[in-house]
């Protein structure tokens, strides 16, 4: 009776285990259809590997390994990555917007530049070119506004050229030769991505 009872179980749990294999596949193919490989980042700095979905700037769905779901806004976690877009986003309150938004990390250094895209009619100053589709983000005209965080605080760059030069001017003043070519207008606003990559480079190259 025993060594049927055994085998009884036995082969309970290995049906059992080939059902979850095969729904696990099964899921995951159905799961690729609206998610995209990527991962978060909980308040606690861990890192859960699993499937993104987002639309939105303010939240997205997850679902982890084990096929749990879950729905997070930009203030509930401290960011996530998608691995296929090769995208990493971060979150961070924005002072005009009065809000917690993902922001996408476009360069990482010492200065590290960040992209949103906003409706900015009453920070007009502060838009960059104007974009009607993205990727699957957005869906309706918004504006490009860069942000760039030093000293552990966040700051948003002004399109309008003055303004830009004075905030650059303000923010990267230990690198002396690169302020002169940004005062020069030999950097402009659309030399953004590169003047910060050459600023983060002169300051490992100094820091050496």
């Amino acid at each position: 009776m025993r060594v049927k009872i055994s085998s009884i179980i036995v082969s309970l749990t290995f049906s059992l285990i080939c059902h979850y294999t095969y729904s696990s596949e099964l899921d995951t193919t159905k799961i690729l259809k609206k998610y995209n490989h990527g991962y978060i980042v909980t308040l606690n700095a861990d890192t859960i590997k699993g499937f993104v979905n987002y639309k939105s700037y303010l939240y997205l769905k997850f679902i982890d390994a084990n096929g749990n779901k879950n729905k997070f806004t930009a203030s509930k976690i401290k960011g996530f990555g998608d691995y296929d877009k090769k995208r990493d986003m971060e979150s961070f309150y924005i002072d005009h917007r009065d809000n917690i938004y993902f922001l996408e990390r476009v360069v990482t250094g010492s200065i590290s530049l960040y992209l949103n895209y906003e409706n900015v009619n009453s920070h007009s100053y502060i838009a960059g070119s104007t974009v009607v589709f993205i990727d699957n983000l957005i869906s309706k005209t918004m504006y490009s506004v860069y942000y760039f965080t030093k000293d552990s605080k966040l700051n948003c760059i002004p399109q309008a050229n003055k303004q830009f030069i004075e905030t650059m001017c303000e923010y990267l003043n230990d690198d002396q030769e690169l302020i002169n070519r940004i005062r020069t207008n030999s950097y402009r606003f659309k030399d953004l991505i590169q003047i910060i990559k050459e600023y983060n480079s002169n300051k490992i190259v100094l820091n050496i």
